[in-house]
This record gives C-alpha cells, structure tokens and sequence, in this order.
C-alpha cells in the first residue's frame, strides 16, 4: 500500500515520473508526490502530524493539447515498477533529507523554459535479448535456430506484436523482474549520487581506475551492497512473498555461490507494508527501510566487527576454469516453476527425514562440483605458470568424447601429464554432474511425480553430453521442460558474418556450434517443441559481471 491517506495532498509537491519499455511498447506514466520538508512533531507526543511522505500515483494521459487537466485515459501500470519507485525513492527521500532531495527534483523540473510541455524524470528499460524468447524473430527472418544466428541479433529486440495492440511475451526464465527491479533500484540511486557503482569503462578508464584508492573501492563495495539489500526488499514486495532472493543476488554479483537471507530480515518492515497506515506508521516505515538497506554498509572496520548485520545471505565467488564455457537454451515448451517448487517444497515438509537425506545428499554434490571447479582452476593457473596447457591443448581435448577423456586419464604412456589431469578433472565433474541430474529426477519422481526433469528432456541432455567437448547438459534452476544448460570445453573459434546490414563478424566455436546442430534437428516424441540457443555465456563475480554502469545513450 503506498497511497495512504489523500487528505493532505495539496501539501505534496509533484513531479511526473514516467518509465519508458520499449521492447513491450509501453510507457508507465506516474505522479511522485512527495513532501518537500521535513514532518513536524508533536512536541507533546513526539510523533508526525502529517499523513503522507511520499507516493506514486498512476498519471492519466492528456487527451487535448497535453492538458492533464482534460485526461481521460489511465497508462498501463505495472506492480514491479510502481513499487520498487516507492520504495526506493522512499528510501532515497530518507538518504538525502527531504529538502536535498526536493532541491534534486526541483532543478530537474524547472530546467524547461516550455510550461506546456514540463520534464519528466525518465527512465529507459531495455532489456537482454537472452530474457526472451527469440524462437518467433529467428522464423520471421527465415534463421536456423543456432548459436551463431542468435548471436548476430541486433541488441534490446521488442517482443513480437500479437495483432491486438499487445505483445506474445514468452520468457526463458532467466532472471528478467529481478534484472528489471535491480536495474531501477540501481539507476535511480546513482542519479540521486546515494550510491556509487563500477563503471564499464573503456581500457585506459580502467587503467585510472585500477591506481585509484582504497576508499573508491569501498564506496562502490557499500553501493553494491545498498543495491542488493533495496532490491531485495523491493523484489519481494512486488511478487508479494520472499522468494530465496538468487536472481535478485546473481543481478548485482554475477557468478557465484549463493546463501539466501533469513526471511526475518525483511519480515518487520513488511508487516508495516501490509498494514493500513497511520502517519506515524508511514515515518516508521522510512526509518526502518532505511535502517535495513544500509544494515552492513560501515565504513570503520572496528564498527563492522562489534556490529551484528541482520542480512546473513553470502555470496562466494564462482568461477568457470578456463577451458570451459556454458551454453543455455530457450526449450519451447513451458512449464510452471513456481507450481513446481510449491510441491516438491510441500513434499520435502510432507516426507521428514527421508526428504531431508535426499535434499541434503543433492547439497553435497553441488559444493563437490563447486570444489572441482576449483580444482581445476588452481591446476591450470599451475599449467600456465609453466606453458604446459595452451589453448592448442583444450581444443584437443574440445574434440574427444567423454569415453576418450577417460581413456587419455587412465594411459599412463601419454607424457602430457597436464593433459592426463586436465581429462580426469573433466570426467569428474561430468560424473558429479550426473549423479546430481539423478538425484533431482529422483527427487522430482518421489514429490507426486512433479517433471524437475521429464524424460523428454533425459534424451536431450543425454544426446547432448554425447556430443565431443561436452561435459555436462541438464535441466537448470527449478527443472521442467522450457530450458537446457550445457557446460563445454571451448573449441577452435568459428565466425561468420552477421545477417543484419552491418554484416559484422560474429564468432562461436566448434563444441558450440556441434551442439546447435544437434539441436536445430532435434525431434521430441510429439513433434512438438524446438530448442534454441541463448547467446549468454559465463561470467565471471563482481566488477563489469555483475551490476555496473555504462553509456547506452536514450
């Protein structure tokens, strides 16, 4: 509820808000109304005498000449947006004091000499080509649904119009309202200079930035973690529960292993939230946002080490070996995640302590995998340290099937020893792969038969891991039919020209573009259904992975 009582509106000063998305021909218009000074208090009962701090209200369309005063038409609204702009400009209001930050809007309105035609503070969403799907755009342009076809298309692709003035959105499940909440959380808290963010610099910025001070490097660790902690607490509110809060996490850190938050650390404050507010409520709810977002953000080490911060998610740095590379793909076909957590969540309560052997055995496998990583990591930055694994070794290794990895492992007359480890690291992390996939078909079986990985896509990750390079291949986040994962060794790099006007090069590898021929053919049992590539790719934890800032232009 972020309305609250209207009774003293005419006290609020107003700006207009609008937030463009052109990849779903939207344009969210809003009214920030907000009070320009600070509440007063009662000095006899030391609370606020006034109603309302802040609030977003949808703006009407102007029908005549842009009158506002003559709109009859309501914007499309969109509960991510509206109230993750509450929040964060409550939180914002609250960082700044509230004659900075009415001093921030006022020059932003008043910087207009067209009084007909007054600013708004605008917002540009665009959003990854990976977070939708791209199967209906590759058919249109007559493409094979390949890895190198996908990654020739032109960024930030509007979604396919359905011929009813609406969009065909069909997402790949990758993250796109926690991508979409973190990036306005973030971009508004850099405009109003409440958080510093790393910067996607150029290669002599970066060599600047590299010699500067301890301090900066602070100041965008504290930013980062303010942006996790909004966007969280956001995030929540608007899918109205707290979820385990990864995607939100992996969209300011890039790759890592994740530990989510108790979900008493938000708890408090979305019980205010939920509330009917009073004035002194709505204050209330200021402070202790406030307060939650900058829990952890000290800048005395002496303080951060007496202090007990509330927000005890953790973030491990997860990094793919060198050598490797990931593959994902959009599998059409759909399937409801959220359904699908909600039973097996209920049988793993249902099922005590079998359910709990089960879930803690697939726990153990994921730290094993995570440990062979690094493994594998620590022994090729050993090989390089003395030239004995160069690119030429992984493209021979990019070209053997896993039955050849385990031959070379076991041939103690091969003299490349690198190569013999590097090939018995590999088989390893395929087995603990495999017995992983096992587990959560056996999981998905035992919880009423729920598809976390239904045999239609058992083939396909099998035909997958078949194909030479390949390690792994398996159903990724909460499982079902709509996505496949694909962890490889890296080929011998491929190019081709682009299909757009530009006709720019666009480059691949061989173990890639084995498995898009696999599966631009592929046939499951009904016919139905394709698989097509994501042009995403690994990445790496912190800096430019994760959240940064960068000049796209309008």
């Amino acid at each position: 509820n972020n309305t609250f009582d209207d009774d003293d509106d005419d006290e609020l000063a107003a700006v207009r808000v609008d937030v463009h998305s052109p990849q779903f021909a939207r344009i969210f218009r809003y009214w920030l109304r907000y009070r320009p000074t600070e509440t007063e208090k009662n000095e006899s009962e030391g609370i606020a005498t006034s109603t309302t701090l802040l609030k977003i209200t949808p703006r009407m369309i102007a029908t005549d000449d842009d009158d506002e005063s003559t709109t009859t038409t309501t914007t499309a609204s969109n509960p991510f947006v509206e109230k993750t702009l509450f929040l964060t400009f409550l939180y914002i209001r609250c960082s700044m004091g509230a004659n900075a930050f009415h001093n921030r809007l006022t020059e932003l309105v008043s910087s207009t000499s067209n009084k007909q035609a007054p600013l708004a503070l605008a917002m540009k969403l665009r959003a990854d080509n990976d977070f939708y799907s791209q199967i209906h755009t590759l058919q249109r342009l007559h493409l094979d649904l390949t890895p190198m076809n996908v990654n020739a298309l032109p960024p930030f692709l509007p979604c396919p119009n359905d011929g009813k003035g609406g969009v065909i959105v069909n997402k790949t499940g990758m993250g796109s309202s926690a991508a979409l909440v973190t990036s306005l959380v973030a971009s508004l808290l850099k405009y109003f200079h409440v958080a510093h963010l790393p910067h996607n610099h150029n290669k002599e910025e970066k060599e600047e930035e590299a010699n500067s001070n301890n301090e900066n490097t602070f100041e965008i660790e504290k930013g980062l973690r303010k942006c996790h902690n909004l966007s969280q607490i956001c995030h929540c509110a608007s899918q109205g529960k707290v979820g385990s809060g990864f995607d939100v996490s992996a969209a300011v850190y890039g790759s890592h292993v994740y530990t989510r938050f108790s979900k008493s650390v938000i708890s408090t404050l979305f019980t205010y939230l939920d509330e009917d507010q009073s004035s002194s409520d709505h204050e209330r709810i200021a402070s202790l946002l406030h307060t939650i977002v900058n829990d952890d953000t000290q800048n005395h080490n002496a303080q951060r080490q007496q202090r007990h911060p509330i927000w005890d998610n953790k973030t491990q740095p997860l990094m793919l070996p060198n050598g490797l590379q990931l593959l994902m793909a959009d599998v059409c076909g759909g399937s409801e995640s959220p359904s699908m957590a909600r039973r097996v969540l209920h049988w793993k309560k249902e099922n005590e302590p079998s359910s709990t052997k089960l879930w803690n055995e697939l726990g153990g496998l994921n730290r094993r995998i995570h440990q062979l990583f690094q493994q594998l990591q620590a022994q090729q930055e050993a090989a390089a340290a003395h030239q004995q694994l160069d690119a030429n070794g992984w493209e021979e290794l990019s070209a053997l099937t896993h039955v050849q990895w385990e031959e070379l492992a076991n041939n103690n007359d091969d003299h490349d020893e690198n190569k013999r480890t590097t090939a018995s690291q590999l088989v390893q992390i395929r087995a603990a792969f495999l017995e992983a996939r096992s587990l959560l078909k056996k999981m998905g079986e035992l919880a009423d038969n729920t598809p976390i990985e239904p045999d239609t896509q058992t083939k396909l990750a099998n035909a997958t891991m078949d194909i030479p390079g390949v390690v792994a291949a398996g159903v990724p986040g909460a499982g079902g039919v709509d996505a496949m994962f694909v962890l490889y060794v890296k080929g011998k790099e491929t190019t081709t020209r682009s299909p757009n006007d530009d006709h720019s090069a666009v480059n691949s590898d061989e173990v890639r573009d084995r498995v898009g021929e696999l599966w631009k053919s592929w046939k499951f049992n009904d016919d139905h259904g394709l698989v097509c590539p994501l042009a995403t790719r690994g990445s790496g934890y912190g800096g430019t992975s994760g959240l940064c800032q960068t000049d796209l232009g309008w």
